[in-house]
């Protein structure tokens, strides 16, 4: 069962009253709730916005007009396009950074939500002219591989009749020598399987699909709506072999009864739609392991507000005007890329212009600064560490969707910096734990609350000076202690929450420190709590 934080989804330390900033704070293991004893936890989603406007303009139109038809978040359509673009895309360019490194364009993108989401609806929409394109394909490889198999007959036989007569006592050495000279021959002429144009892969085990792609395309996406066979199954049974993916690196593919074989240059984009408790799962069973060998810093990851509930019926008569122009330039890329070949070896490699490159460097020190102790990023370090790869990657795809020619302009980065800068806000919020505020702190909050409770001027039910022993008496359980209240209004008064002074031997509370002292107040106080006005 999930335990969720505050109900807008923001830690604990955003709605607390009392700042923590003079106090040490303690953290929590990755992924757990201190309260409930180590249970990972999901936070719950928030309404935040992610960066549409800063997209290419064929992107933006068609995310706004499926947010509008579809009636989901604006998340999930903005998650869509990214992916569609970097499918189109990864095929034909890499991307170069400094000194000479050149990588993949790939993103892995995980989006949590509930079932009912209309994930599959939203990246149906986006994804149309990849799925038509498969399909025209696939009829095309029936018939190739029709004839493959008539072809490969046809071989066989040759191969089996001529070493039917290399086995021939009656030949002399020269005659066999040119009978295996033409059972070479024959050999190098077997016809080879044709490569079927697939790219889209859902129901398929990591085992399976890297024979998969290279037998077909060495460019591919697993795309997954209920995500669970693919994280907690046999998928991601290896993290090591999914990461080298997104690095670009070669995988060994080994078959039984068979040499083994590289999958070289292959490009592998991932696209999930987990919902909370199937992350929850995968956490609390491989999560340390999943931060550790940087998997999860290798994928953007949000958590975006439900629409259900909202979605009603306001004009049944949909319009999809910039849907189809967004298809256009997805369906012209992908025909270059069936053009280029199962293998694509002539990728294009894009690189900065130089306000592009002094962009880019200036955004790696910034995240290479954000991971010291007490910077934004120090529990997350796995993710800073791939946060500039991922905006090279994003920028050099917006820039070659665009059809931009050249080097990448200083547009296209600054577009790639804002989406991972909204991925990583996502990333701290799903998976740094909240801080654990020293006890003096939680208890200053609970007294204020307490102090403050039932008025709106910052006062005890209109009282602005309270006895402290007052407080001692009917205050919260735990800080009826006399140092640990002491503790608590210590803090309060180094915020400037409150003061304390005392008259004679009596101590009052003023919960207006800021304002004039009011004798009047003051005497009334007195009665009250005292039932008398001390000398």
């Amino acid at each position: 069962m999930f335990q969720f934080p505050t109900p807008n989804g923001l830690h604990p330390m955003d709605t607390i009253n009392v700042v923590a900033s003079d106090f040490q704070v303690t953290t929590q293991p990755f992924g757990t709730d201190h309260n409930q004893g180590g249970m990972p936890v999901i936070p719950s989603p928030i309404q935040s916005i992610p960066p549409i406007h800063f997209l290419p303009s064929l992107a933006q139109h068609a995310i706004w007009e499926a947010e509008k038809n579809l009636k989901v978040p604006a998340a999930l359509p903005f998650a869509s396009a990214l992916s569609t673009m970097t499918l189109s895309c990864q095929h034909l360019i890499n991307v170069q950074r400094l000194n000479g490194l050149v990588g993949p364009v790939t993103q892995y993108n995980i989006t949590i939500g509930e079932s009912g989401e209309r994930k599959t609806a939203t990246d149906d929409a986006f994804m149309k002219p990849i799925k038509t394109l498969e399909a025209e394909a696939d009829t095309t490889y029936q018939n190739q591989w029709k004839n493959y198999k008539h072809e490969l007959d046809l071989w066989q036989s040759d191969y089996k009749y001529i070493k039917k007569q290399l086995n021939k006592n009656s030949l002399s050495d020269e005659e066999k020598l040119q009978v295996k000279k033409s059972l070479n021959d024959h050999v190098a002429l077997e016809p080879k399987k044709p490569a079927l144009f697939r790219i889209l892969y859902s129901d398929v085990t990591n085992a399976a699909l890297i024979p998969l792609m290279q037998e077909n395309w060495a460019s591919a996406a697993l795309m997954s709506n209920e995500a669970d066979d693919i994280l907690n199954g046999s998928a991601m049974r290896s993290f090591s072999k999914i990461n080298t993916l997104w690095d670009g690196g070669d995988i060994t593919v080994d078959r039984k009864g068979e040499p083994s074989t590289q999958l070289r240059g292959a490009r592998l984009s991932l696209s999930l739609l987990l919902q909370p408790t199937i992350l929850h799962k995968f956490i609390a069973k491989r999560g340390e392991e999943a931060k550790g060998s940087g998997l999860l810093a290798r994928f953007n990851i949000c958590h975006p507000t439900s629409t259900q509930g909202t979605r009603l019926i306001e004009n049944p008569n949909q319009s999809w005007e910039h849907m189809p122009k967004f298809h256009e330039r997805v369906k012209e890329l992908l025909k270059l890329s069936e053009s280029a070949g199962p293998n694509s070896a002539n990728r294009i490699t894009l690189r900065f212009s130089p306000e592009a490159e002094q962009f880019w460097i200036n955004e790696y020190n910034a995240f290479e600064n954000a991971v010291n102790i007490g910077a934004p990023l120090a529990q997350c370090k796995e993710h800073a560490a791939k946060a500039a790869d991922k905006i090279a990657r994003f920028a050099a795809v917006f820039h070659y969707f665009e059809g931009k020619e050249g080097d990448i302009d200083l547009a296209s980065i600054r577009a790639a910096s804002a989406v991972i800068r909204w991925y990583e806000n996502e990333y701290i919020r799903i998976f740094v734990p909240p801080p654990q505020l020293p006890q003096e702190v939680s208890d200053a909050n609970v007294l204020l609350a307490w102090l403050r409770c039932g008025s709106q001027n910052g006062t005890m039910n209109g009282w602005r000076y309270v006895h402290k022993n007052f407080i001692r008496q009917h205050g919260p359980n735990q800080l009826r202690e006399k140092n640990r209240l002491n503790l608590a209004l210590d803090s309060l008064i180094k915020l400037r929450a409150i003061n304390l002074f005392s008259k004679g031997k009596t101590t009052f509370v003023d919960l207006l420190p800021n304002q004039q002292p009011d004798i009047n107040h003051f005497q009334a106080a007195q009665w009250h709590f005292l039932g008398k006005i001390l000398p």
